[in-house]
């Protein structure tokens, strides 16, 4: 829809709002334990929760690549402990 409109801000925006929903979900756990993303009394639920991370993270890199952005190197968080089952 951006490409054929001509606006590719709009997968900025898109990238923008993404990056700030997971960031507002992420804070949750801050509050409220449960919501935390690494749950060492429930390693499926973990599990789930840092693949969601993962998959949220190679959106914005696929997002970025697409705007011509060098989303920068590896970054050490969620995105990297689901990559390696959880260990850092």
């Amino acid at each position: 829809m951006a490409a054929r409109a001509r606006e590719p801000h709009r997968i900025a925006f898109y990238l923008y709002d993404l990056a700030a929903d997971f960031h507002a979900y992420w804070n949750l756990g801050n509050d409220r334990p449960e919501k935390r993303f690494i749950l060492e009394q429930d390693a499926a639920l973990t599990a789930a929760r840092l693949y969601l991370a993962a998959a949220i993270g190679q959106v914005i890199r696929n997002g970025l690549g697409v705007l011509g952005v060098d989303g920068g190197g590896e970054h050490v968080g969620a995105c990297a402990l689901a990559r390696h089952g959880g260990q850092a």
